[in-house]
């Protein structure tokens, strides 16, 4: 059996006014109502009908649509000729801007039946119907997680883990740099100082994993106030490779603090490794008990917690993405 959506009751103030409203927007029909509804057909499979709603208040609804970029032009056009307030997020419904996630670009604004800003109730507005339109860009990207730590008890791993599942799910591919695996020497030379061909075993394997890399999230822990040496020795093996990608710092430690020391170290490490670090960090303290060996967190508020940071490193690995391909200044 196949189950779609056919049609579905929008509460509104006015339902002929907001008919007429989102029709014009989206570049849809409006013939007229059909009492007590005042129908939108959105497509050949879908209706939206909207219904007067005197209940106080009219309930949270936010109604998102997949559009191509040519029809969001369109919507975009439309929403800034007719002077919609609009915002690059569900929260921020009136920042004057787009977002780009993920490549694609996306608009969210209200049912106007509603105040915005000086209302006061600042809830109030909230409650209105808000619509969004996007387009989705190549969301797939390939990040690295580089963890940093060789020790026979160490604990951050699985916080690497947690950290690169989360990337999976969220639709891109993810490799895990783990020293363990790719056993390293002490510096002597950086890959790029051996003659072509010669490099030992695993410097060849390392270099095209950060290569394909969009993006890169370093999992730190803190050693004496620093950056582990293992993590050090690794990145330091390496310096055109990283270039052009944006890093985030997701720092750890037994103790309360998170690792936040080693994390300011790793700024200035990696913005002179031309992998400069997003503006958020995600600390973890008590890394020993916040996950099970393979990553599954024991808080499931972590995933919540985590997402926010990991969209921030997506749209900057975006933007970056978009920007390598016009070229690099050197």
């Amino acid at each position: 059996m196949t189950i779609e959506l056919d049609h579905t009751l929008v509460p509104v103030r006015d339902k002929e006014r907001a008919a007429r409203f989102f029709a014009r927007i989206f570049g849809l029909t409006y013939e007229g109502p059909q009492p007590p509804f005042a129908p939108v057909r959105v497509n050949d499979r879908l209706t939206f009908d909207f219904i007067d709603n005197d209940n106080d208040p009219v309930p949270v609804q936010h109604y998102a649509f997949k559009v191509s970029e040519a029809e969001f032009d369109d919507i975009f056009g439309r929403v800034q000729a007719d002077a919609v307030r609009y915002g690059s997020g569900p929260y921020r419904l009136e920042d004057v801007q787009i977002n780009h996630r993920n490549g694609g670009r996306g608009v969210y604004f209200r049912d106007p039946g509603w105040p915005y800003s000086g209302d006061p109730d600042p809830i109030v507005p909230r409650r209105a119907a808000t619509f969004a339109a996007f387009h989705a860009g190549d969301k797939k990207m390939h990040f690295a997680v580089v963890y940093g730590s060789v020790r026979s008890k160490r604990q951050g791993i699985k916080y690497a883990r947690f950290v690169q599942a989360q990337l999976v799910a969220r639709g891109h591919d993810v490799s895990l740099i783990d020293p363990l695996s790719y056993p390293l020497p002490l510096l002597d030379k950086m890959f790029k100082e051996y003659p072509e061909g010669t490099a030992p075993t695993p410097l060849p394997e390392l270099a095209a994993i950060i290569r394909a890399a969009d993006g890169f999230v370093i999992v730190s822990g803190e050693y004496n106030n620093g950056i582990p040496p293992a993590l050090k020795n690794l990145l330091d093996h390496f310096l055109e490779e990283w270039f052009w990608r944006p890093s985030a710092i997701a720092c750890y430690s037994a103790g309360p603090y998170g690792g936040v020391r080693a994390a300011m170290q790793l700024r200035a490490t990696l913005a002179e490794l031309g992998m400069p670090s997003i503006p958020s960090i995600q600390p973890m303290p008590k890394v020993q008990d916040q996950f099970d060996d393979d990553g599954t967190p024991r808080d499931p508020a972590h995933v919540r917690r985590i997402g926010r940071f990991l969209a921030e490193l997506e749209w900057y690995a975006a933007a970056l993405k978009e920007a390598r391909q016009h070229g690099t200044p050197y």
